[in-house]
């Protein structure tokens, strides 16, 4: 089965990994409870520095270890390990963007990747240099499973049950949970990354979902100065974060109060920091791992809804 739904290369890698990473308290959190609908495909993960990493083969060989991102367009692969496979990659390079000062360069190519039990699937993807990832979770990363692999699925993330759910058509929410749904809409028009709404400070701020990042909310300038967070001043603190074209700095800030659909919480570490890209106007920040690890969060990009739930002892 091929699946390609992002067939030009853009070479978008937004992961980032904080270097000093937040935990937030999740007193009264319980399990996703019963659900309606069957997934055709669940799979543990492991949650590594705020990051959702699932074992995969890649043409039959394995276990690899790959990310999930929304922020990735279209998938990434690690050159030297597209080198090992034998994987067609294109001579023709062109610069990664995302977080980071370094010249990253990127090359076509496609692999078949499958997870534990499922079935194998072809995505376009990027040949780069994973390494500097590699190091900053700790152990080697082998891939990115980014828009390529998530744009034709319904992908539902249970943050605390480690476990991710896949489906063609719909999955249903867990029962018994607070769940907000919402349209799902892009923050550019080449791109699969959802654009949606938190509440900073009761200020309603339109941000990007990434689940490659493991920040709770980074807010470029424009968007605290929305909520009415100070972006300068001695008292705010200089944070680094890695991204896959190395190292970026941003500030630490702690918002007073933060809400994404059910998900509510107080005085939570978050991070001011520049737009890394040239885009258009509308994105005001970027939500994390961070902050969705407390809930689970449904992805259905077939019928573009998303969908958040969280335990009543978070949102009220």
């Amino acid at each position: 089965m091929r699946d390609d739904s992002r067939p030009q290369m853009i070479a978008r890698i937004a992961l980032i990994l904080a270097i000093s990473f937040v935990t937030l308290a999740c007193a009264g959190c319980v399990g996703g409870g019963t659900r309606e609908a069957v997934p055709e495909l669940e799979v543990p993960f492991e949650f590594v520095r705020n990051q959702i990493l699932v074992p995969v083969r890649i043409r039959g060989y394995g276990p690899y270890f790959c990310t999930v991102d929304t922020g990735a367009n279209p998938s990434a692969i690690d050159a030297r390990l597209a080198n090992e496979l034998g994987l067609p990659v294109r001579e023709e390079a062109a610069p990664a963007e995302g977080v980071g000062a370094a010249e990253v360069l990127v090359r076509q190519t496609e692999f078949d990747v499958a997870l534990e039990g499922g079935r194998s699937s072809t995505i376009s993807a990027v040949a780069m240099d994973l390494s500097t990832l590699s190091a900053a979770f700790g152990r080697r990363l082998h891939c990115v499973l980014g828009q390529s692999w998530l744009g034709t699925r319904v992908a539902q993330v249970d943050y605390p049950a480690l476990r991710l759910r896949l489906s063609s058509s719909s999955l249903a929410d867990p029962k018994g949970w607070v769940c907000v749904r919402t349209p799902m809409t892009f923050w550019m028009p080449d791109d699969l990354m959802p654009l949606v709404v938190v509440e900073v400070n009761g200020t309603a701020i339109p941000v990007s979902l990434d689940t490659g990042s493991s920040g709770t909310l980074k807010l470029f300038p424009e968007g605290a100065r929305a909520a009415g967070i100070p972006t300068s001043g001695d008292d705010l603190s200089r944070n680094s974060v890695v991204g896959a074209r190395g190292s970026a700095e941003v500030k630490r800030v702690t918002f007073a109060s933060l809400r994404f659909g059910p998900i509510s919480v107080k005085d939570v570490k978050g991070s001011i920091g520049d737009k890394i890209l040239d885009e258009p106007e509308g994105r005001l920040g970027n939500v994390g791992n961070g902050l969705l690890q407390f809930g689970v969060a449904t992805l259905n990009f077939p019928a573009r809804r998303i969908s958040i739930c969280a335990p009543r002892s978070l949102s009220e």
